[in-house]
């Protein structure tokens, strides 16, 4: 507790400090990847701990194509990881309504951002081939878990864990390639910095 409350002060600190953008940003990069660190090999963390690091990239999505991404990513394993704490069956249409309006509304006003903010314009749409199928791999285990799960001639009626089980094995990948796209991400960031400093 003492180590997260000295590590948050000195990022913190180090992000006041910071006179450009550039380093601003480096900063918010370094506080989201220690966050997702923090998460990723923490002995017990709660599913809602994802908004600490997906609070931090909302700021950077903005910056280029390729930090919009990583944090349409992580918000799509992220909050698609909170499903199960709206477990009763009145929650459905509001949690997958809830996911739907806010991920494709994300996409759309990033990519609508993105063609216009000069210099940033590029060919490449936001969502790439394997963010469909994270998509469409989140709409299958949706569909298992609020539908087929809970039918009364389920032949997996008796294991009641492996709707949870899908749940959570799909975001620890999901989230596992997030957290390896954001340290490329982050290792990019600080050379381009470093290359800007000389």
């Amino acid at each position: 507790m003492v180590y997260d409350s000295t590590h948050v002060f000195f990022s913190f600190w180090l992000i006041i400090t910071s006179v450009t953008v550039l380093k601003f940003s480096h900063h918010v990069i370094l506080q989201a990847y220690c966050s997702l660190c923090f998460f990723m090999l923490g002995y017990h963390v709660h599913e809602k701990a994802i908004m600490t690091v997906i609070i931090p990239l909302t700021l950077l999505s903005t910056l280029s194509k390729d930090h919009a991404r990583l944090y349409l990513r992580i918000c799509a394993f992220g909050h698609f990881g909170l499903f199960p704490l709206l477990f009763r069956s009145f929650e459905t249409l509001f949690k997958v309504c809830a996911y739907a309006m806010h991920f494709f509304l994300s996409v759309l006003l990033l990519e609508n951002y993105h063609n216009q903010v000069p210099g940033t314009r590029n060919d490449a749409p936001i969502l790439q081939q394997v963010d469909k199928i994270s998509l469409l791999l989140i709409f299958c285990v949706t569909f298992y878990a609020e539908a087929i799960h809970h039918m009364p001639l389920n032949p997996f009626k008796h294991l009641e864990f492996l709707s949870l089980m899908a749940t959570s094995v799909s975001c620890a990948i999901g989230l596992s390639f997030c957290w390896m796209s954001l340290a490329k991400l982050m290792f990019l960031h600080s050379s381009e910095r470093s290359t800007t400093n000389r």
